[in-house]
């Protein structure tokens, strides 16, 4: 390596520095949330069973999809309990944010 190379990797600011590891931190979390966080399976299973419930008010006699919204019901129900169960901040978060009720 030449001279110049080493005096400009010796004098990077530690203040951007920082700046670049938070934005990585925050690059990372959005990712993780975006993956399959339990919060974020929880936003989309309400998010699906507030639009079956509306195809089902139009469509009573539409089985397949009533299967998927108690389905959908279920899962989101047992996410919920894993979150009470192991992360109990997370769980209230998760409570008010969506909506529900406990």
């Amino acid at each position: 390596m030449s001279e110049e190379t080493q005096k400009t990797e010796e004098k990077k600011d530690p203040i951007n520095q920082n700046q670049d590891d938070k934005k990585q931190e925050k690059k990372q979390k959005k990712q993780q949330d975006v993956t399959g966080s339990a919060f974020f399976q929880i936003k989309i299973f309400t998010k699906k069973i507030d639009e079956l419930s509306v195809h089902l008010k139009k469509h009573p006699h539409d089985f397949s999809s009533k299967r998927g919204l108690l389905r959908a019901v279920v899962r989101r129900r047992k996410m919920l309990d894993y979150l009470k169960f192991n992360q109990p901040d997370e769980y209230g978060r998760a409570l008010k944010e969506v909506g529900l009720k406990k």
